[in-house]
């Protein structure tokens, strides 16, 4: 944007402000550094429960939002590097490639607030200031606060982060650092007593539990869902994790001299070589608390029978030195630069230090006081390190619109992941909008367990696994896509062997003779009539072991109305959202170790889920009012569970909004 267009716009009052709408860009991507404009549209606004939001298809998630959540459609995203394997709470999180850097001279603000009943909120804010030119700063906060309807259900997640992005005048030198903060802290209640007992049933078989019962035979009127007894009465788990995050470098390139018709000269630079640097120190706490457990759910104590507090944390300070190819090209006449591709490579290394309890000394003849004063607890630190060197090439999907490709590859030097590698591509090719193109996607990994995995040592839990061997997956998705029949159609292969698992004991285990196969194909196919949309997308897959729990397939359909209305005054989107999935096996939740386990005694019946929602957009403001659950009671079958022992949620009102400020 030229100086004049923004000095223009600069003196417009509020009422004009939203022309500055196409120059708030930002990126979330600090080596290509490609610009993207935030998102004013209402397609999935009324979706804002991460666990459904953050990635290509849904995870089911414990009973309430901010619950631990789980894949249904299978897929395989690890990546090289240290990891204490506490995935539950993933999608709650900001994660490093997610916060913002922006450029614009513009500042933005945006607000967004829901309510559910009972009780439930989701807040998020975004602040955007340019305090120069060449200085943007932003902060992005979110909070999720769920009582729950059952006991111990109650889940609060803290999320925030702030960023800078700092360019010198001559533009060769800039900063790009953030602050990451993500804090989660629910209450643990082991899912529903009554539920648990499993009753014999001519109709149903064994697949009837007392909580097919519940819904099925019993209505128990005027019995609130919080009077029911839960398994855990005092336990709650905490995952936290702090990251601090500062990126230097220095471009070199050609300075190009601009003669303006008043004959004035200006120069412009151009980049062509990038050299960096990128210092990151993590934190990262994993904390189980029960104050009182019970010996009906734990199988061992291995030192306190009155008390449980398990924690396992790690301190990561990575140094990254990078070299940043550009292909840069420049239009004079347009006085423009335009980037046609990215080659970088680099090394980093990762020190790492893991602290766990690792054993306890009975004290004799010590009086009881406050606190533990029955055991000398003793902690232990593992020390770690990696030296990891990676490269990616890559074009930018600007210059070609018809043709994108990128390959990456990262492979450990030395360290505790000594041998580990993952190279990776992606191929998209557009023969025409009306014939389509095809995508393809490649992966190749070999990578060392999570540490929880490895050893872990606590009250209830413990192993040593220091013979796990490295998992070797390939990972292969082809697809077909077609814009303007508004058409994917996908095939996804997952092979995974020496994989491990979380057997039905919740203890890891690898499958050193037995080669994992996924099988997936994919629809999506959205139809349109007017204002009227039906969009579509199922997943049919199938696996080749019995220590795998998915559903041979999983769909998701929205039928609606979108459009302008009351003379084009107010965009509205008016409809219905349906889920379902076949009947199968849902892995169960051990909550003193924060993972889903293998189960093979409870089945999760064919239950469709329907939401009914209504978001509309005036100005800068949008709103939507969502029912989720809404056929709760239609069917024989009242409800239903999405974990043994865990029942999702009954019908409930949400309504939300969004406010932007482009001022």
């Amino acid at each position: 944007m030229t100086e004049l267009a923004t000095a223009q716009i600069l003196q417009e009052d509020t009422v004009q402000a939203a022309r500055r709408y196409p120059y708030i860009q930002y990126t979330q991507d600090k080596q290509g550094q490609l610009l993207e404009n935030v998102d004013t549209g209402l397609l999935r606004f009324h979706l804002y429960n991460p666990a459904q939001t953050d990635g290509a298809f849904e995870h089911s998630w414990i009973g309430s939002t901010g619950q631990a959540h789980q894949q249904i459609v299978f897929d395989y995203d690890r990546r090289i590097g240290f990891n204490l394997g506490f995935r539950q709470f993933d999608r709650y999180r900001f994660h490093p490639d997610s916060v913002r850097y922006f450029n614009t001279v513009f500042p933005y603000a945006n607000f967004k607030y829901v309510l559910g009943i009972p009780d439930e909120q989701f807040i998020e804010l975004t602040y955007q200031q340019a305090f120069s030119k060449y200085l943007n700063a932003q902060i992005h906060y979110r909070r999720v606060i769920t009582p729950g309807l059952y006991g111990r259900q109650r889940s609060s997640h803290h999320n925030f982060n702030g960023s800078v992005w700092l360019r010198t005048e001559n533009q060769r030198y800039q900063v790009m650092s953030h602050f990451l903060l993500n804090n989660a802290q629910v209450q643990q209640n082991g899912g529903i007593e009554l539920f648990r007992r499993i009753t014999i049933n001519e109709n149903f078989g064994t697949r009837d539990t007392s909580f097919h019962r519940l819904l099925i035979d019993l209505d128990l009127p005027g019995t609130p869902k919080g009077a029911y007894g839960v398994e855990l009465i005092g336990a709650e788990s905490q995952l936290k994790q702090n990251q601090f995050s500062f990126q230097q470098s220095y471009d070199w390139g050609k300075n190009y001299t601009l003669v303006a018709a008043d004959s004035s000269e200006t120069d412009r630079f151009v980049p062509k070589m990038r050299l960096g640097h990128q210092f990151t120190y993590t934190t990262e706490l994993y904390r189980y608390l029960d104050e009182l457990p019970s010996s009906s759910i734990y199988s061992q104590f291995y030192f306190d029978t009155d008390r449980t507090e398990d924690w396992l944390k790690s301190r990561t300070v990575s140094n990254e030195l990078f070299l940043l190819l550009l292909g840069s090209d420049y239009n004079p006449y347009e006085n423009e630069i335009t980037t046609r591709y990215t080659i970088r490579a680099g090394l980093r290394h990762d020190f790492i230090g893991i602290e766990q309890l690792a054993g306890i000394n009975a004290l004799d003849d010590v009086p009881v006081i406050a606190g533990d004063t029955l055991y000398n607890r003793q902690y232990g630190i593992d020390r770690r390190q990696s030296a990891v060197m990676f490269g990616r090439f890559a074009n930018n999907p600007v210059v070609n619109p018809r043709l994108r490709y990128e390959v990456a590859a990262e492979y450990a030097l030395w360290g505790f992941n000594w041998g580990d590698f993952d190279i990776n591509g992606r191929l998209w090719y557009q023969l025409t909008e009306k014939l389509g193109g095809l995508e393809g996607r490649l992966a190749f990994r070999q990578l060392a367990p999570d540490y929880i995995m490895m050893r872990y040592y606590s009250n209830h839990h413990q192993w040593i696994n220091d013979s796990f061997k490295k998992t070797n997956t390939l990972s292969l998705k082809a697809s077909y896509f077609n814009p303007f029949l508004k058409m994917r159609l996908s095939y996804h292969n997952h092979t995974l062997e020496d994989y491990i698992i979380w057997n039905e004991e919740a203890q890891p285990e690898q499958l050193d003779e037995e080669v994992l196969n996924v099988s997936q194909f994919i629809v999506q196919k959205d139809f349109k009539l007017g204002s009227f949309y039906l969009d579509n997308q199922f997943v049919f897959q199938v696996d080749n072991s019995r220590h795998l729990n998915l559903p041979s397939f999983w769909g998701k359909h929205s039928l609606y109305f979108y459009g302008y209305i009351f003379k084009n005054a107010m965009l509205a989107k008016l409809g219905a959202d349906i889920r379902y999935n076949a009947n199968y096996k849902p892995n169960d939740y051990n909550p003193a170790i924060g993972q889903f386990f293998l189960q093979t005694d409870q089945q999760l019946p064919y239950y469709p889920v329907v939401d009914l929602f209504l978001s509309f957009k005036v100005g800068r403001v949008r709103m939507f009012g969502l029912i989720s659950h809404a056929n709760e009671g239609l069917f024989r079958q009242k409800g239903y569970w999405v974990a043994p022992d865990y029942p999702a949620y009954d019908r409930a009102f949400k309504f939300g909004f969004s406010w932007m400020f482009f001022d």
